[in-house]
C-alpha cells in the first residue's frame, strides 16, 4: 500500500510550536564546616539544613523555530525521495514530495519517421509494399492463386518509448487508447454473401474462411517477453459486393480499433514496464487472410490499409512509502540530578496545507512526540 499524490504540489505538514515547559523543584543542602563550641550550642535548634525553590523552565530551546534550525536536526526513515524536511518562517516543514506525471503517444496523423517496419514472427510472410505518407502509415497486397502461398502475408511497425523516470516508484492511475484505421479493398476480397471471386466472372466455391484483414496495436516490452494486444478491428464484411460484371472497391471509413478496458490496459503497462523500468515498445500490426476461394482463379486485392492516427495516454503518479517518516530532532539540556520535576506541559501546533485525506489517501499517518526514545501515549491523526 502507498500514499498517492493526486497533484504535482509538494504537500506540506508544518509545526509551528514546540515548547515543553517543566516546573522544577531545586533542593540542596549545606552543613556548618566550622567546629562547633559551646556558644553556639545553643543556637542549633535553628539551624536549616536544606532549602526548596521552585521555578518553571522552557525545555526545548528555539521551540517557535524563529531562529531556523538552530538546536534542530532533521532525520528522514525510509524512502528519502518521498519527504523533505526544512524549517522556514518560524514553522519545521514535512514535505510529502508526489508526483503525477501523463505520457502521451499522441500522433495525427501517424508520423512514419517514428515507426519502424519489422516482420511478423508468427506470420512472416510480407505483404507486397508499405509507406508512409501525410495520411499515416499504409500497407497493400495482392494474392492470387498461381502459385502464391502467402495467404497470411502481415507487416508490424514498432514505436520504442521511453520514460522520464524510474517507473519502479511509480503507479499507473489512468490509461486509454484511441487508434483509428481505413482501408480500400477491391469487391474481389470474398465475404459472406459473395458470388463471384473474380472480375472474370470465376464463381466463388468457399470451402474455408472468407477473407479478411485484422489490425491491431500490441504493447511489449523492448526484448518482446511479454507482448499484451491492447486493441484490435477485423472487420467481416470488408470487400461486400461481386467483382463481376461491375469491378470495383469496397471501403471501410475511419474507424476505432476495439480497445481493452481501461483496468487491463493499466495492467499491461504495469506488467511491461515491471519489466523494463524506463522503455516499452508499441506495434501497430495488419495481418490478411486470403483464402484461396475458387476451384479455377481467385485474386483478393488489398488496395489501400491504413493506420490513421494513435492516442496512447496515461497518467501515472509517485508512491509514497506507507512507512516513511520524518523527525526533527534537539539534544535539550539535561536535567541536573537536584532537580525533582514536579509537573511537565506539552504546547503542540501544527498545520497541512492541503486536506490530507483527500490528496494522499493515508489514514493513519500521526504526529509522535518521543523523549529519550519514549513515546508520548498520545499521537495527532492527520486524518
Amino acid at each position: 500500500m502507498y500514499l498517492k499524490k493526486n497533484n504535482k504540489k509538494i504537500f506540506t505538514a508544518a509545526i509551528l510550536l514546540l515548547i515543553i515547559t517543566l516546573n522544577v523543584s531545586l533542593q540542596f543542602a549545606w552543613l556548618n564546616n566550622g567546629i562547633f563550641d559551646s556558644i553556639n550550642h545553643k543556637d542549633q535548634n535553628n539551624i536549616h539544613t536544606s532549602e526548596t525553590d521552585y521555578d518553571t523552565k522552557e525545555w526545548i530551546t528555539n521551540g517557535d523555530f524563529s531562529s531556523g534550525a538552530t538546536n534542530w536536526t532533521s532525520e528522514i526513515g525510509g524512502d528519502i525521495s518521498d519527504f523533505n524536511l526544512d524549517i522556514s518562517s518560524g514553522e519545521a516543514n514535512y514535505k510529502v514530495v508526489g508526483d503525477q506525471r501523463t505520457f502521451s503517444l499522441n500522433e495525427d496523423p501517424l508520423n512514419g519517421s517514428n515507426w519502424s517496419p519489422v516482420p511478423n514472427p508468427d506470420f512472416p510472410g510480407v505483404v507486397d509494399s508499405n509507406y508512409s505518407d501525410s495520411e499515416g502509415i499504409h500497407a497493400n497486397h495482392t494474392f492470387t492463386d498461381e502459385g502464391d502461398a502467402n495467404q497470411n502475408p502481415s507487416i508490424h511497425w514498432d514505436n520504442n518509448c521511453s520514460m522520464p523516470v524510474n517507473m519502479i516508484d511509480y503507479e499507473i492511475t489512468s490509461a486509454s487508447l484511441q487508434t483509428v484505421i481505413n482501408a480500400t479493398v477491391s469487391l474481389d476480397v470474398d465475404v459472406e454473401g459473395d458470388t463471384y471471386s473474380t472480375d472474370t466472372g470465376h464463381n466463388l466455391l468457399q470451402t474455408q474462411s472468407y477473407d479478411y484483414v485484422r489490425f491491431y496495436v500490441l504493447l511489449s516490452d523492448l526484448s518482446k517477453d511479454k507482448i499484451y494486444e491492447l486493441g484490435y478491428y477485423q472487420p467481416s464484411d470488408l470487400g461486400a459486393g461481386n467483382p463481376y460484371p461491375t469491378p470495383g472497391n469496397d471501403t471501410l471509413s475511419d474507424t476505432n480499433l476495439i480497445t481493452v478496458s481501461e483496468e487491463v490496459l493499466i495492467f499491461y503497462l504495469s506488467s511491461v514496464l515491471s519489466s523494463d523500468n524506463f522503455n516499452f515498445t508499441v506495434t501497430l500490426g495488419i495481418r490478411i487472410y486470403a483464402a484461396d476461394s475458387s476451384t479455377t482463379y481467385d485474386t483478393d486485392t488489398f488496395t489501400d490499409l491504413l493506420f490513421k492516427s494513435i492516442n496512447l495516454t496515461f497518467t501515472y503518479e509517485k508512491k509514497i512509502n506507507q512507512l516513511n517518516t520524518g523527525s526533527w530532532k534537539q539534544d535539550a539540556n539535561r536535567i541536573p540530578n537536584n532537580y525533582i520535576i514536579e509537573n511537565a506541559t506539552l504546547n503542540f501546533q501544527y498545520k497541512t496545507d492541503l486536506d490530507w485525506i483527500s490528496n494522499t489517501g493515508s489514514l493513519n499517518s500521526e504526529f509522535r512526540i518521543i523523549i529519550n526514545n519514549n513515546q508520548l501515549g498520545e499521537t495527532v491523526k492527520l486524518s
